[in-house]
C-alpha cells in the first residue's frame, strides 16, 4: 500500500488509502478484536468503526452483541457517517 501512496502522493492527488473487510456478526468476533486481529476503518466521535455482516438468518444474541461491541467503543459502520470517519 506505501507504493501507492507514494505514486498518489507524487502525482499531487489528495487521497488517503485504507483498507477494511466485512467482519461477519459471530461469537468469535470479541476474541478476534481482542487480539488486534479486525480490520477498522478507522474512527468517529471516539468510536472505532469496522464494516459489520449480519447473517442472513439473524440469530439469538445478536443485538446484545452489537451492544457489547458498543460499549467497547466500537460501531459497526453506517454508510451515512462513515464517510467522515477519521482513518486509522
Amino acid at each position: 500500500m506505501d507504493a501507492y501512496r507514494a505514486a498518489l502522493a507524487e502525482a499531487g492527488i489528495p487521497l488517503v488509502l485504507g483498507f477494511a473487510a466485512e467482519v461477519r456478526l459471530d461469537y468469535e468476533i470479541l476474541p478476534l478484536i481482542e487480539a488486534g486481529r479486525v480490520p477498522f476503518l478507522g474512527t468517529l466521535e471516539g468510536y472505532r468503526v469496522m464494516l459489520l455482516e449480519f447473517p442472513a438468518q439473524p440469530r439469538a444474541g445478536g443485538r446484545g452483541q452489537v451492544r457489547r461491541l458498543a460499549a467497547r467503543e466500537e460501531h459497526p459502520a453506517d454508510e451515512s457517517r462513515t464517510r467522515s470517519a477519521t482513518r486509522t
